[in-house]
């Protein structure tokens, strides 16, 4: 992709891992700002903190799951660098520390944290949504500045007593360095509004 001629026949999907890896990795085969340009914002991912029913619920909030359950707060995320580790790690409002235990996705995440060796785990709203109903999940909060039109009764963890917390990812569309971007989107958007108009 960063190769790739900047002709507009060769864009990408791209989400926030896409910068993350520029600051993981001493090396990569491109530069994540240089080689790249921005085309569009295509949405953005909320994320939901979910516990074990195992766990005491203690007062609300992650201090008291921490003071109802000392020791017994390992998480699971999607692997070190992703989304899910580095929400979990921003959570970390105390000097209290966390087992981490990498699994592959949220939906297995979702599933060891029911009653499972993990207590707790971080994963994306979409991956949450199937664990509504089960009764050995316990959704805590959505990690975003206001609450999520998918879950509207579950509180933001600012509310649900981490003042301040927000975090969210971020999915894009990119196109090579020297892609005329503004271009591209009116040319789509004159697209768009001729078949439309058909």
């Amino acid at each position: 992709m960063a190769k790739a001629a900047p002709d507009g026949h060769t864009l990408i999907l791209s989400a926030a891992s896409h910068t993350i890896n520029a600051s993981l990795y001493a090396k990569l085969p491109y530069d994540a700002i240089r080689d790249f340009t921005g085309v569009a914002h295509i949405g953005t991912v909320e994320y939901v903190l979910m516990v074990s029913s195992a766990l005491r619920r203690g007062r609300s909030g992650n201090r008291g799951l921490r003071q109802a359950n000392p020791g017994r707060l390992n998480y699971t995320t999607a692997g070190s660098g992703t989304a899910t580790h580095l929400s979990m790690a921003y959570l970390r409002v105390s000097r209290h520390r966390h087992g981490a235990c990498a699994v592959q996705g949220d939906q297995r995440g979702g599933e060891r944290s029911r009653g499972g060796p993990v207590a707790r785990v971080i994963a994306a709203n979409i991956g949450a949504l199937g664990f509504i109903k089960d009764a050995r999940v316990r959704m805590l909060g959505v990690t975003s500045t206001k609450r999520s039109k998918f879950l509207p009764e579950l509180p933001t963890l600012a509310e649900a007593g981490v003042p301040g917390y927000e975090f969210d990812s971020w999915l894009g569309l990119l196109g090579p360095a020297g892609f005329r971007a503004r271009r591209w989107r009116e040319s789509t958007s004159r697209s768009e509004s001729c078949s439309r108009t058909r």
